[in-house]
């Protein structure tokens, strides 16, 4: 079996696109910050791998800006690939950031399967 090396000297890099994705968004600009965060999961996963709690932020991360932009769907499989992997390394029920996960888990469907309130006419008299 080949064991893979990481590179922190990476790491670096991926703060500086974190850091940019943050402000992005800050800006409302969330495409490009998509893009900054996506560099940094990309170097995370290179680093630590896919199964890391670190990983897990970033996918955590991600899931947050796709929900902000409405894309429940993307945002609720994000997170819950961040939380699997949370509960593998933390276990399920005793790690605040695995129960805030979860809870971010479920907010999005809750999201999507709301209407916004109807406006009703005014009776006339």
């Amino acid at each position: 079996m080949v064991h893979h090396t990481p590179d922190f000297s990476q790491l670096p890099i991926a703060q500086r696109h974190l850091e940019e994705a943050n402000e992005l968004e800050g800006y409302g600009r969330y495409q490009e910050a998509g893009r900054a965060l996506q560099q940094a999961l990309l170097i995370f996963e290179s680093v630590f791998g896919g199964d890391h709690p670190e990983t897990a932020k970033m996918l955590y991360h991600l899931g947050r800006l796709n929900r902000k932009q409405g894309r429940f769907q993307d945002a609720e499989g994000l997170v819950r690939q961040a939380l699997a992997i949370q509960e593998k390394h933390q276990g399920s029920e005793h790690s605040p950031s695995t129960s805030a996960l979860r809870q971010a888990s479920v907010a999005p469907r809750a999201a999507a399967g709301r209407r916004p309130p109807q406006r009703r006419g005014r009776a006339r008299g």
